[in-house]
């Protein structure tokens, strides 16, 4: 059993495919000669078997091939048009929120006007709101 794992070992220490030399442009360019001649024997040939099978994988994407210079000019187009979008909805946003506060100040001021003279109830009606308002994360960022 150790005689054929030392002669298989040497049959692929022998083989034209795991020797340094024999690696393709793409893997030389990978690891270079001088580290991978650094490397241990062993870890040598592993990495070696590692790249060869590597190699034969194509790692680009199909729909990369057929992309020509009028999609990329059709995508930066789009991009384009996703950033105005963009910017309407933040600018409709802060319209909204506009909207919400100034409703939210009415509706406080018209409860400040209509308990003015009832202080029993007016403290713990502004106390629930501010914790409501609160709860929400109203004021977070101050």
């Amino acid at each position: 059993m150790a005689e054929d794992k030392d002669k298989l070992e040497e049959d692929v220490e022998e083989s034209p495919e795991n020797t340094p030399e024999s690696n393709s442009d793409e893997e030389d360019s990978i690891i270079p000669d001088e580290i991978l001649e650094s490397i241990p024997k062993e870890d040598r040939q592993m990495i070696s078997r590692s790249l060869s099978i590597m190699g034969g994988m194509d790692m680009t994407s199909p729909i990369a091939k057929k992309i020509t210079p009028e999609h990329i000019g059709v995508l930066i187009n789009n991009s384009e048009k996703q950033d105005v979008r963009d910017s309407n909805d933040r600018n409709w946003k802060r319209g909204y929120h506009l909207v919400i506060m100034i409703f939210a100040l009415g509706f406080v001021s018209f409860l400040v006007y209509l308990f003015k003279d009832n202080q029993a109830v007016l403290v713990p009606l502004i106390t629930g709101i501010l914790a409501f308002l609160g709860g929400l994360g109203v004021g977070k960022s101050l």
